[in-house]
Order: C-alpha cells, then structure tokens, then sequence
C-alpha cells in the first residue's frame, strides 16, 4: 500500500473514535489531535480523505465578463462583478485575479481585448464556485431588470439599478454562504474531527497565485448609486437558491458592465 493510502486509513480508523462508540472524552479529544497533525504534516484535506485522494491539484478556471472590445481600455473589472465573484469565491476557499487580455480566435489576436475572471483553488472549489457565478451573474442580472421596471426605471438608469441590485444580492449571498461554512465547520469539530477544509489548503492557493501572479494590485470596492436597489438585490440574495441543480456548467459570456 502507498505511504499516502497508509495515512488516510490511519486518519480514518482515528475518526472511528467517538462518543457513540464508547470511547471516552479524553480519546476523542486526542484522536482529533492526531488527525490534524497528520492533514499539516502529509498536506491533505479532509476531502482527500473522503475521496480517497492523497491531493487535489490547485487550478485556474477563466470565466469570461464582457464581450470582446476595441481597445484595451477595459482594464477595471465592473463592481457587481468583483462583489459576486468574490460572494461565491471565498467562502468555497477560492481566490480571484480581475484582468483583461486579448481575445483570440483560434490561436490568432482579433485586435480586440476582453475582461475576464480567473477563479483559482483546489478543482471540486473552482467548480462550485464558477457554476456559482455563472448562474448567478445571469438571474441575479434579469431580477434586477425586472425590479427596475417595476418601480418604472428604464434606459441607463436601468442599467445602473440592475449593478447596484446584483452588488446587493452578492452581499447577502456571501453572508448565506459563509454562515453556511462556519455550521459545517462547527459540526465537524463536534464530531470529533478537523476541520473540512484545513490551513495547507489555503496556503497551496496562495502560493500558486504568488508564484503566477507576481505583480497583483488590490482594486477599489464597488461604488453604488441607488441604495433602493442595494436593498432590494440584498433582500432577493437572501432568498435566491444557491445549490439547487448543479451540475458543474459554465456559462462562457456573462452579462457585461
């Protein structure tokens, strides 16, 4: 047997050590101890240990924002888009670049650039995260348009109405998902185990992304204009599904900004 398969099967005979199956507060209490050494010292997950895998490859999924432009002015990705990307990204433990580049078609530059968001994690996290932002960028956007017509707004003040509404649901969405998290976590460590997702999964993260992306620079918070509309998208976020039907689909253009 591998040396890798030989610690999964120790960290899972150390979570058969609980309460219901007689043993008592001090042995669960050392067993948790044990399986979170043994995750920081062989740098696994607890999804490796479920699934069975000794790593999960850190990745990068590019999810294209806009249209492709005639000029290489789109460097600043919209606000609604950073809020939402980050509202899905970082409560699933993924990291975000917002960039633009030049759009090929078929390996040959058109003249024309793009934005674009690179979602960066473990792969299972990318994939929640990007089907995430694809489904919601694309509701959360017609909610907005509607919201708008009914209070009779129409034109670019429309336009305005439905990215300070996606802004809003994006904060709500990010609350539901982090609370989420720490429920999951919290009854983990009831459990008698470690943590989902330990502090090396992170760090793997963070080193790809210093390693790739050496020259990073922070960019602005999302600016609002129609605090009605904040509010309302906030209400909708609160409610909206978040993990009805996925099925791991990207969609290739979201809305623009």
């Amino acid at each position: 047997m591998p040396a890798s398969e030989k610690v999964i099967e120790l960290i899972r005979k150390l979570q058969n050590i609980k309460f219901e199956r007689g043993a008592n507060p001090n042995e669960v209490e050392l067993a948790a101890v044990k399986i979170q050494k043994l995750l920081e010292e062989h740098q696994l997950t607890m999804f490796d240990v479920e699934q069975g895998k000794f790593d999960e490859t850190v990745m990068e999924e590019t999810v294209l924002i806009s249209t492709p432009g005639e000029d290489d002015s789109m460097t600043q990705v919209p606000g609604w888009a950073q809020e939402l990307a980050a509202s899905v990204s970082y409560p699933n433990d993924c990291r975000l670049v917002f960039s633009h580049r030049p759009f090929m078609v078929e390996g040959a530059y058109t003249g024309k650039y793009v934005r674009v968001i690179n979602f960066i994690g473990h792969e299972s996290d990318v994939k929640v995260a990007t089907y995430l932002y694809a489904v919601l960028s694309r509701l959360l956007w017609h909610m907005g348009g509607r919201h708008a017509r009914r209070s009779g707004i129409t034109g670019a003040q429309q336009e305005t109405y439905r990215k300070d509404f996606v802004i809003g649901a994006a904060r709500a969405i990010h609350k539901r998902l982090r609370e989420e998290k720490e429920v999951s976590k919290t009854s983990a460590q009831t459990g008698g185990k470690c943590t989902a997702l330990v502090l090396v999964k992170t760090e793997k993260v963070k080193e790809y992304v210093d390693r790739t992306y050496a020259n990073l620079r922070l960019m602005k918070g999302a600016v609002t204009r129609n605090v009605g509309a904040l509010i309302e998208g906030y209400q909708e976020g609160l409610k909206v599904p978040l993990r009805k039907g996925l099925q791991g689909q990207t969609q290739q253009y979201l809305p623009g900004g």
